[in-house]
C-alpha cells in the first residue's frame, strides 16, 4: 500500500514537472523576438541579449579549437550549443528557417543569416541617407493627428540615431512643431518662448491645441444645422423627430382612407 503510495505521488510530480516546463516553454517562446527577413540588425541585437541571458551567446562567439577537451566539457558545450541553435530556428519565421534548416551549430545558423541579411557599411550610408531625406521633408498630413505626426517624426529621429547620427532633442521638437498647419501658429509661438522643454511637454500642449480646435469645428458644424419644420438649430430637417413622427401619421391616416375607398367601391 505505501509502495503504491509512492508511485502514485511520484506520477504526479512528474505530470507537474512536464506542465511547468510546457509552461516555460511556452513563455520563452512568447519572450523570442521572431525575424521575418526585414530590420535584420534590430533583430540581432535582441537575439544576441536574449542569448547572453541564457548564458547561451559565448557558444556563438566562441572559436573553434583543436585542444582536447574533457568528456563532460564537451557534452556541457554541445547541450549549450544546441540550446542556442533550438532559440535561434524559433525565432525566424518559416520562410527563413528553411535558410538555416541544415545548420549543425548555432554558429553556422547566425553566419548564414547573417551573409543573407546582414548590411554592409554601403547598405547602412544608403539607409541613413534615405531616412535622412524623410526627416528633413517631413509634413503633417491632413487627416494626420498630433500623436500620429510626433510618432512619425521621433521614429525616424531615433532611426537616425541608430545609425549613428547625433539627433538631439531640440531639433526633434524644432522638426515637429514647423511642419504643423498653420491652425498651431499660437501654440507654436509659445512654445518657442519656452526653455528647457521636452518632447512629451510639447507633444502634450499640441494635443490640447488640436483638441480645442475639434471642439470648436464641432460647434461650428452644428451652429450651421437648421430644421425648417421645427424651426430649430439643434438638427437639420431630415433629422426632425417631429416631422417625422408626423409623416408617419400622415401615411397611416392615408392607408386608412384608401382602404375605406376600396371598400366603398366594392358596395357600389
Amino acid at each position: 500500500m505505501f509502495a503504491k503510495l509512492l508511485m502514485t505521488s511520484g506520477l504526479h510530480l512528474q505530470q507537474e514537472e512536464r506542465i511547468i516546463a510546457m509552461e516555460a516553454q511556452t513563455q520563452m517562446q512568447q519572450l523570442v523576438p521572431v525575424f521575418n527577413g526585414n530590420e535584420y540588425e534590430l533583430w540581432s541585437i535582441k537575439m544576441r541579449t536574449l542569448l547572453m541571458s541564457r548564458d547561451l551567446w559565448d557558444v556563438i562567439e566562441s572559436e573553434t579549437s583543436d585542444q582536447p577537451m574533457e568528456e563532460e566539457l564537451v557534452k556541457s558545450q554541445r547541450i549549450k550549443d544546441m540550446s542556442a541553435l533550438y532559440m535561434l530556428q524559433m525565432s525566424v519565421s518559416d520562410t527563413i528557417f528553411l535558410r538555416i534548416a541544415r545548420a549543425t551549430s548555432s554558429k553556422q545558423a547566425c553566419e548564414l543569416l547573417k551573409a543573407e541579411f546582414g548590411e554592409t557599411e554601403s547598405i547602412r550610408d544608403m539607409k541613413k541617407q534615405n531616412v535622412g531625406m524623410m526627416y528633413e521633408n517631413l509634413i503633417m498630413g491632413e487627416e494626420e493627428s498630433v500623436d500620429e505626426f510626433a510618432w512619425r517624426v521621433m521614429d525616424l529621429a531615433n532611426r537616425l540615431r541608430f545609425y549613428g547620427r547625433n539627433i538631439p532633442d531640440d531639433d526633434v521638437i524644432f522638426r515637429i512643431v514647423t511642419k504643423l498647419p498653420a491652425s498651431f501658429n499660437e501654440s507654436v509661438s509659445y512654445i518657442r518662448t519656452l526653455k528647457d522643454v521636452t518632447i512629451t511637454e510639447v507633444v502634450e500642449m499640441l494635443r490640447g491645441d488640436e483638441w480645442g480646435q475639434r471642439l470648436m469645428d464641432e460647434e461650428a458644424s452644428g451652429s450651421e444645422k437648421w430644421c425648417e419644420f421645427c424651426r430649430k438649430k439643434s438638427h437639420d430637417t431630415s433629422e426632425c423627430y417631429l416631422k417625422n413622427k408626423k409623416v408617419r401619421r400622415l401615411r397611416e391616416s392615408l392607408v386608412v382612407c384608401i382602404i375605406l375607398v376600396k371598400e366603398a367601391c366594392k358596395s357600389c
